[in-house]
């Protein structure tokens, strides 16, 4: 036993004490309950203890409230002895963890704000796919500006990397809606020319039609049967007679100027 706190005890129980106790109630001594003399005596041995324990545990207590009391006197002390440098100390120390905090959620920032301007680009096809070609030009030229030096080394790489191959995409669907546009363009060209020289057959029909007799109608009717056969090879095949269709031209005009007589 620590001898100090020994000491601190002597007043409720000493070590001596103890030892006579423990001489007293010999445990190899068989005591007979039954006996109604040994009972009573127990019951006061067992008052004895009572008191003792607690008696014990009241110091116990006192000094726990005292060591306690006296512990936080001290401590208080020794801080106070130190505050003049540590309290400075400990706020420096806070302003530096939230300084490297800050510090941490900007590089955080910064990283995501790269990753999501290399996918933007990598994505650019992507989003110009259905996109007139105007607007694809656009995103093409957006991609051509981004600056490689705005990323941080370990990005500008994939940057790099990201914008090649998307300006290839790009190229490649801006040549390909180039090319459909032209076609397109030359189409509705194509249809308006077939339709021009449609309503200019269609006239030269109706004044070969005004012009037959009407006594002769089977005549004029073999006729008309002639100029649309050939009206109908003209359709399907526009180069049969030229592009400016002056060989049917010229044979309307021949039906036109025949001069019909009855027999």
């Amino acid at each position: 036993m620590n001898k100090q706190i020994e000491v601190l005890f002597t007043e409720s129980v000493t070590e001596q004490g103890i030892q006579d106790i423990i001489a007293k109630h010999d445990p190899k001594l068989v005591r007979d309950m039954t006996n109604e003399a040994e009972f009573k005596e127990a019951r006061k041995v067992r008052t004895e203890m009572n008191k003792l324990v607690e008696k014990v545990n009241a110091t116990r207590i006192t000094l726990s409230t005292q060591l306690k009391d006296h512990g936080d006197d001290l401590i208080a002390r020794i801080e106070s002895g130190y505050s003049p440098t540590v309290t400075p100390f400990l706020v420096e120390n806070e302003s530096r963890k939230i300084e490297k905090k800050r510090i941490e959620e900007k590089r955080k920032a910064r990283v995501r704000e790269q990753e999501d301007k290399i996918a933007d680009i990598k994505g650019a096809s992507n989003r110009a796919m259905h996109l007139p070609l105007d607007d694809l030009e656009s995103i093409l030229q957006d991609v051509c500006d981004v600056d490689l030096a705005w990323f941080d080394d370990e990005f500008r790489g994939g940057a790099q990397i990201a914008k090649e191959v998307s300006i290839g995409q790009l190229n490649d669907a801006f040549k390909y809606l180039t090319e459909k546009e032209t076609a397109r363009q030359e189409k509705e060209i194509q249809n308006a020319e077939l339709a021009d020289k449609n309503d200019e057959i269609e006239k030269l029909k109706a004044q070969l039609a005004a012009m037959q007799p009407e006594p002769i109608k089977e005549v004029a009717q073999k006729y008309n049967e002639t100029l649309s056969d050939a009206l109908e090879t003209w359709n399907s095949s526009v180069m049969l007679y030229g592009d400016d269709f002056s060989d049917l031209k010229s044979t309307i005009e021949r039906f036109t100027t025949l001069t019909i007589t009855e027999q």
